[in-house]
């Protein structure tokens, strides 16, 4: 899950493979709680699986993303730090997708003041730095830009970035599904390798 700018969007299903299933269930049991949203994002329709095979014969429609607004999550505006506020409204201003993501998620809607927000965007970030002069790109193995707002510092992470680090251990349940487009797998890919109780 990510809050796009204000708004807020999940899958409403995702493919069912057996690996995140039972990686799903083990972090679930490693946490004693009760997770029942998290499968529901996962689970296909019956008749699609048999036996944990797609059924191919079955057609249906691609799958879409849900978006939700802040309002009906009961996040206000004012919940966003204003630093954030400006990143995230300055970066839809020059037309690119961005997305509140990690901790912050589960910590408006949970009505908690997050201590950090840290935004992933379509930009690139040589991009992100045109747009915010005063920002330094940090990081070798996994690059982000650090956008000094008010001395304040907001992390904003590329999805260009996230699709060049490998995926070690998500290989096997990440091939691309049929009907998905290209931004939403990039989206997908995102949120897998994200804490899953949040970000499913």
């Amino acid at each position: 899950m990510a809050i796009s700018g204000l708004g807020f969007t999940c899958r409403t299903h995702l493919p069912f493979h057996p690996r995140p299933y039972i990686y799903c269930v083990y972090k679930i049991r490693k946490r004693r709680r009760s997770y029942s949203q998290a499968f529901e994002t996962l689970i296909e329709p019956p008749e699609c699986v048999i036996n944990n095979q797609v059924n191919e014969d079955v057609k249906r429609a691609p799958t879409e993303w849900k978006k939700f607004s802040a309002k009906e999550l009961g996040i206000s505006t004012s919940s966003i730090s204003k630093p954030t506020r400006e990143v995230l409204n300055e970066l839809r201003k020059k037309r690119y997708e961005v997305y509140l993501v990690g901790g912050c998620v589960r910590d408006l809607i949970l009505n908690r003041t997050p201590k950090d927000f840290d935004v992933i965007t379509s930009a690139e970030l040589r991009e992100v730095r045109r747009i915010f002069p005063q920002c330094k790109i940090v990081g070798r193995r996994f690059p982000i830009c650090h956008v000094d707002v008010n001395d304040t510092i907001i992390e904003v992470s590329s999805f260009s970035t996230s699709e060049q680090i490998s995926s070690r251990g998500l290989s096997n349940f990440s091939a691309k599904q049929p009907g998905c487009s290209k931004s939403d797998y990039r989206r997908w890919m995102n949120c897998l390798k994200r804490d899953f109780t949040v970000n499913g």
